[in-house]
Parts: structure tokens; C-alpha cells; sequence
């Protein structure tokens, strides 16, 4: 197995597949063409798209087009060429290429070239109050949530694909202002970089049981092995005592 440590396991794994003659199955899309009742794969996407824009069709821009020249920006809030290079270099080379069309790889094996341009690009949005069209698209992607799918409204999911550089951005943009908010932030704020979800999760299933049946939680006849079952999150098990340790006490 020590052999195996480094190589290119994507690769490793179409060879295994072509030496046993695995057959691929047929896309997903023509098991929903079937369902749908569309003769080409156009039609399809056309539906599809029309679906999905409908979804955000009443969104209005959440903050009107500012009219400035230019904005005075602290220096400390500005992007060195150093900082871009070093988020161009934990650029992951596989992922799905944006809008731009640009490829992750060429970011990444370029990134002390590329550095002064972007780090130019970004100060300048700051200063203009700008972000190009281009940073701001998205290619959305639908992925099916069951195989095969079987209808466009209830079995696809959008998925959405932005440009690196735009992520590049973001996550310069959030260097420069969480520790400007951490402080402000709840304790028991999720969905945040190193704070589980688990937790999330397992307590709004808790809510919405105790709102079905208020009094549950409280009585010894409380089947928490039962809930975790049903909620699918074995892996708070140890956790479940913290958790509700008032409520174990009264029990």
C-alpha cells in the first residue's frame, strides 16, 4: 500500500475500471427525457433553465449601482500580491472551471505571475466600488438528488459554479473583515468555517419535536438512542449528553 501513497488516485481508478470492462450507465438526463416526454436533449436544457430562472426571477439587486470615482481605502485593507499568491497556491487544480473558463491549474501553477494583476484587479473593485459582470456569474449546474430522476421540478438540484478568482476575492475580502465582527458574532453562530453543522441540526430536530409534543423531552419515557436513529446523526451520540444535560438531570 506504501506504493499507492502519492500517486494519482483518479487516474489509478479509470484504469481499474477499464481493465474490468465496466460498462458506464446511460446519463441521467435520457432517463428524464423519458419521463418528461422531450425528443432532444435541447428541449430538455430548455426546460430546465426556464425552471430554474423562474426560481430568482423577482430578486432585485440588493444594493444600487453607487456613483463614485473613486473610494478611499485604507491600506490595510488592501491585497498585497504576496497574500494573492498564497491563495492562488491552495487553489484545489481539480475543481469545475467558472464562466471565465479559466482552469484552476493554470491559477495555481502561474500564481506568482498572476499575483500582481490580480492583486491590481481586486484593490481597484475596492476603490471603484466595482466588481466586474464576469466575477459575479455563475454557471448553475443541475445535479440530480435521486437516480434516476424523475421530474425537473422535485429531483434536480441547482448547483452553482463561480469563477475562482471571485473565490480568491471572497476570501480575501473575509480576511480583512472577520476580525473586525468576530467578536460580535454569537457563540452559537453555525454554518461558519470550524463550527459543525452537526450540531445545528441536531438541535432543530429537538425544536421540532418539542413543538409536536412538548412535554416528551421532560419524562422519563424520552427515547434519545430512537431520536438520533431517526435523525440519522449517530456520530452525536457522545455528544447528546452536554447537550441536554438539564434535562438528563431531571430524569
Amino acid at each position: 500500500m506504501n506504493d499507492f501513497i502519492g500517486s494519482n488516485i483518479s487516474k489509478w481508478w479509470k484504469t481499474i475500471k477499464k481493465l474490468i470492462c465496466e460498462v458506464a450507465s446511460p446519463p441521467w438526463s435520457q432517463y428524464l427525457m423519458g419521463q418528461t416526454g422531450h425528443t432532444t436533449p435541447l428541449e430538455l436544457a430548455n426546460e430546465i433553465n426556464t425552471f430554474f430562472s423562474e426560481l430568482t426571477r423577482d430578486f432585485q439587486p440588493l444594493v444600487q449601482p453607487l456613483d463614485v470615482r473613486e473610494l478611499f481605502v485604507p491600506p490595510n485593507l488592501k491585497a498585497t500580491p504576496h497574500q494573492v499568491q498564497t491563495k492562488l497556491n491552495a487553489v484545489n487544480g481539480r475543481k469545475a472551471v467558472g464562466p471565465d473558463k479559466l482552469n484552476n491549474r493554470i491559477l495555481k501553477e502561474f500564481s506568482q505571475e498572476l499575483s500582481v494583476v490580480l492583486a491590481d484587479i481586486y484593490n481597484t473593485t475596492l476603490t471603484q466600488a466595482y466588481v466586474p459582470d464576469l466575477l459575479k456569474a455563475s454557471t448553475i449546474v443541475p445535479i440530480p438528488k435521486i437516480l434516476p430522476p424523475k421530474t425537473i421540478e422535485e429531483d434536480l438540484r441547482p448547483i452553482s459554479i463561480t469563477c475562482q478568482i471571485s473565490k480568491v476575492f471572497e476570501s480575501l475580502t473575509l480576511d480583512r473583515l472577520m476580525p473586525e465582527v468576530e467578536h460580535h458574532i454569537d457563540t452559537k453562530q453555525f454554518a461558519n468555517k470550524g463550527k459543525s453543522t452537526k450540531d445545528a441540526l441536531y438541535l432543530s430536530d429537538k425544536l421540532e419535536r418539542v413543538q409536536k409534543r412538548a412535554l416528551w423531552i421532560i419524562y422519563p419515557g424520552s427515547d434519545y438512542g430512537e431520536a438520533l436513529k431517526i435523525s440519522k446523526l449517530e456520530s452525536l451520540k457522545d455528544r447528546r449528553v452536554d447537550l441536554c444535560k438539564k434535562y438528563i438531570n431531571k430524569l
